[in-house]
């Protein structure tokens, strides 16, 4: 069997050795040469076959040929309030990104919600632009059908009063920010994020440095989730119990200044909104103990029971379980509940190709029921002939018997689920926000502003 990986080798001038630098730092967005898009290098695997054949004394290279295709694109519905499309649909000629956006453009909510925005526009050095935000956010709002309303909040000092009236709407603090993402925002800045954590209120930053005409609707997005609503909704066809399931993402991230992990459990519904997170430091090890998972998960059942009783969970873990994380601590932690493990990996997956154009999201490669892993193309990339790297995924806890087929629809749907953004990912929902919320510090901070969800922190660490 012979493996080939697409590798990139950059040398500064004078070196013998390659230096590391990703592909953000080498070129502009979009811009891309052609030797670095997958499409323009695949051909080059046939004539690399050919050599090798030529080469090759007593043998010869095969392809293998002991696989199963499932395409699941046309199982897969993306609905909005005033519309439905398939996956298959949405990713049509001129491709999902321009499509997707069209749709949340002209859509309505297929979850509306009313919403309070209350803007702290003194609080960066054009409060102008800052107002000019909110005015766009709520006019995107107010396009989907929701009910919004914008407040001054001005330096903050009606903001005890505006977080009390929820009787028009969930009250949402936008707070803009001078610099951009990444960079650690000031002092000030930081006090009213410590301030709205402590006070359990939804608030949601943006960047005056940003122009809010592109980001006008991924903020809305946002907003609208912390109002519990939903722009659009995404559904898998024929999937047992699909409305009436509770998911819930698992991963391991380094947050902040911490020396150890930050293990961040997310709760999600089917909708791939979040309901309740919990989060807990504990060593520098990959491996998840049976007493972190019994306090970690029996915490989260507890909460998605307070919301509705008696749902089958989904377990998403990122990564695959390090060998001394032993199955039985799972059932052990959730001896009460009916609950399927998914073990989600990132990396170790082969491209997957559909010559002479990318796969379409929801391409499942299935080798044999028997085996432990199968492959998945999640999602499309949003660069031109570049593919997205595909996951593997495997079910070591199974008990309503879903085929691998089964579980890939279940994950493409939850990679499409509307959460800050309309863009799919890699990521199934709870492993969005499990992985965003474990990196969560002040200087990456995409994930903020939950704090009127339920929450944990815990410090398991070693002293």
């Amino acid at each position: 069997m012979v493996g080939i990986t697409f590798t990139r080798l950059v040398f500064e001038p004078g070196s013998k050795f390659p230096t590391f630098f990703s592909t953000d730092e080498l070129f502009s967005k979009g811009k891309y040469p052609d030797v670095l898009r997958h499409q323009a290098m695949i051909g080059g695997i046939e004539r690399l076959t050919e050599f090798l054949n030529r080469s090759l004394v007593g043998t010869q290279l095969k392809r293998h040929s002991d696989y199963k295709v499932v395409h699941h694109a046309t199982n897969v519905s993306y609905h909005f309030g005033n519309c439905s499309h398939s996956l298959a649909q949405i990713v049509q000629n001129p491709g999902l990104s321009k499509n997707l956006l069209n749709a949340v453009r002209y859509g309505k909510a297929a979850v509306p919600a009313s919403v309070r925005l209350g803007v702290l526009s003194s609080s960066v050095h054009d409060s102008i632009k800052a107002l000019e935000i909110g005015r766009l956010v709520v006019g995107v709002l107010h396009d989907w059908h929701c009910n919004a309303s914008l407040e001054d909040l001005k330096s903050g000092d009606g903001i005890e009063a505006f977080l009390a009236n929820s009787s028009q709407g969930q009250p949402v603090v936008l707070v803009p920010l001078d610099g951009r993402k990444g960079v650690r925002p000031p002092d000030a800045a930081i006090n009213w994020l410590k301030y709205l954590d402590s006070e359990k209120a939804a608030f949601q930053l943006c960047s005056i440095a940003s122009n809010p005409l592109y980001s006008r609707h991924g903020l809305a997005i946002a907003i609208l989730a912390k109002a519990n609503g939903s722009i659009f909704i995404t559904e898998p066809d024929s999937f047992p119990n699909f409305r009436r399931s509770w998911f819930v993402g698992l991963d391991l991230g380094r947050g902040g200044l911490n020396k150890g992990k930050i293990l961040a459990i997310a709760l999600t519904n089917p909708e791939g909104s979040l309901q309740a997170y919990w989060r807990a430091i504990k060593d520098k090890d990959e491996t998840l103990p049976l007493e972190v998972l019994r306090e970690g998960l029996s915490w989260i059942t507890s909460k998605a029971e307070s919301l509705e009783a008696d749902r089958h969970l989904y377990l998403i873990r990122d990564g695959l379980r390090p060998h001394k994380e032993f199955l039985d601590s799972y059932y052990k932690a959730l001896s009460n509940h009916d609950f399927t493990l998914i073990e989600y990996s990132k990396s170790g997956s082969p491209l997957i190709h559909c010559a002479p154009v990318e796969p379409q999201p929801g391409t499942t490669i299935i080798l044999e029921e028997s085996l432990d892993f199968t492959a998945l193309y999640p999602c499309t990339s949003p660069q031109h002939g570049v593919l997205t790297t595909p996951v593997k995924f495997r079910t070591p806890i199974n008990p309503n018997g879903h085929s691998s087929s089964d579980i890939a629809l279940l994950l493409t749907t939850l990679c499409h689920s509307a959460t800050l953004s309309y863009q799919p990912s890699r990521l199934p929902a709870p492993l969005q926000w499990a992985n965003g919320l474990s990196r969560l510090s002040y200087t990456d901070l995409q994930f903020s502003g939950w704090s009127h969800r339920a929450k944990k922190l815990v410090n398991l660490a070693v002293q």
